[in-house]
């Protein structure tokens, strides 16, 4: 948090910023445990970032529903395509919900930076994991840390995100 405070200031800036960050650490420690994104957590982490734009300058709250509209529809398209040809689940639905979260709290424009960065961390540490054997390929992965930290190292490289003004 020191970082996230040192970064974006002892403001309402920095309280969001440690906010979001607190809730995508807890997400992603709990998806790697478990394989799972708890809809208390994903859910209440979304209307939080709907509200802070309603309520916190900092935020257009229009920029808030798309992100988080965008978030959402970026994952679950794809995986309702690859469900109907399969006939399988390739995400779980909490993913979904964890990528809408993100999109309300930064927006809809850094989500295909967010998405590329976990997809590309989590292909590499598969990958990697699949060499030393000790995953075989098709073995589900917890994707909920790799978009956690994502949008964590978006969050922190472009903090005029949550403050246009910084």
């Amino acid at each position: 948090m020191s970082l996230v405070l040192w970064r974006f200031g002892w403001g309402v800036t920095g309280a969001s910023a440690a906010l979001l960050t607190a809730w995508l650490i807890t997400l992603a420690i709990i998806d790697q445990d478990t394989h799972l994104l708890p809809d208390c957590l994903t859910l209440s982490g979304l209307w939080g970032g709907l509200l802070l734009a309603a309520v916190v300058p900092l935020h257009d709250p229009v920029t808030a529903i798309l992100g988080a509209t965008c978030g959402y529809l970026l994952l679950r398209v794809p995986a309702a395509a690859y469900e109907s040809l399969t006939g399988q689940s390739g995400m779980g639905h909490g993913d979904f919900k964890l990528l809408a979260m993100i999109g309300a709290w930064l927006g809809p424009t850094p989500l295909l930076t967010v998405i590329t960065m976990a997809s590309i961390g989590g292909a590499l540490w598969a990958g990697a994991k699949a060499l030393r054997g000790r995953g075989a390929v098709g073995t589900p992965l917890a994707f909920g840390p790799w978009l956690a930290s994502a949008a964590w190292i978006t969050l922190m490289w472009n903090p005029h995100l949550l403050d246009p003004a910084l």
